[in-house]
């Protein structure tokens, strides 16, 4: 118990300046976007803002520790030079947007291996050897205990068998 305060409280202190970041500890439902096709800067991809206009794939995310465990909620999105700002894109309008521009759409998956896979792998693998630390440390415990009777299991044998 002792050991875990000091964790929490070491955690704590040093990241005072994560207290308005953007995922914390646990987090979910946080947009991320990735950019997925860089469309040519020209009149044709430019909003009437003047911005240009790339095509990235938005989803939502579930995080533990920082890992990611869980994406949903994908989808294709307009990506403005600002990175919170986006525009909803059908699939139907990627496909003419990226026709037009005479690119490539690449094929799913449009995350990288850490965001599909590798956080799950390093969830398991921690989860995995804090299991194996407790039982190994639930064993320490029990090897303690001896096999010996206690002194009111001999005195009852003592007494009885008189």
């Amino acid at each position: 118990m002792k050991n875990t305060l000091l964790l929490c409280l070491f955690c704590l202190s040093m990241t005072p300046h994560l207290a308005h970041a953007k995922a914390g500890l646990i987090s979910f439902g946080g947009e991320n976007i990735v950019p997925v096709v860089a469309l040519p800067d020209d009149p044709r991809f430019q909003t009437q803002d003047g911005e240009f206009i790339d095509v990235g794939y938005i989803y939502k995310s579930v995080d533990i520790l920082f890992l990611p465990l869980w994406n949903y909620d994908g989808r294709f999105a307009g990506m403005l030079s600002q990175q919170d700002l986006y525009i909803d894109l059908t699939p139907l309008e990627v496909t003419g947007l990226v026709l037009e521009a005479g690119v490539v759409l690449p094929k799913a998956p449009y995350l990288d291996f850490w965001h599909r896979i590798g956080g799950k792998i390093v969830f398991l693998l921690l989860c995995g050897s804090l299991a194996l630390y407790v039982g190994q440390r639930m064993q320490k415990k029990a090897a303690y205990f001896s096999s010996l009777a206690t002194g009111r299991e001999r005195l009852k044998d003592i007494l009885i068998n008189k």
